[in-house]
């Protein structure tokens, strides 16, 4: 019986970063389903059933502190997700929040990132039989 991969939602607003991040994630092992707009957060949700949701908290018409409360009030009270940004100041609110499981600053180490990631999920990746590779 094959593994299944882990699923990470990426939302970010630029598309570099969305691309960058999408090929470090693929290319170790995950699956990557990228948002570059907030409104469609829900909808990947809904759809997709991700396992991580990866968040940048700079993005047009809402910050990624209000959109994780959105998401954690409707469609995804329980899924694990990280902060992104290259603001001190905007990566302190998010753990002030608590509404995130990590927070990871811009520009970021991949090593760094694969942590986080790999330390969000491993109980549900293992529970759903999820697993990137290392």
């Amino acid at each position: 019986m094959r593994a299944l991969t882990l699923r990470i939602a990426v939302v970010d607003d630029e598309p570099d970063v969305l691309e960058l991040l999408r090929l470090i994630l693929e290319h170790n092992g995950f699956a990557v389903i990228p948002v570059s707009h907030p409104d469609k957060a829900r909808q990947v949700e809904t759809v997709h059933h991700p396992d991580i949701f990866l968040i940048d908290l700079m993005l047009p018409g809402i910050t990624g502190v209000d959109l994780a409360r959105d998401l954690r009030g409707t469609t995804c009270p329980h899924t694990p997700m990280i902060a992104m940004s290259a603001s001190r100041q905007m990566l302190e609110q998010a753990e002030r929040s608590q509404l995130f499981q990590a927070t990871l600053a811009k520009p970021f180490d991949v090593v760094t990132l694969l942590d986080q990631v790999q330390w969000c999920a491993p109980e549900r990746a293992a529970s759903n039989g999820r697993m990137g590779k290392n």
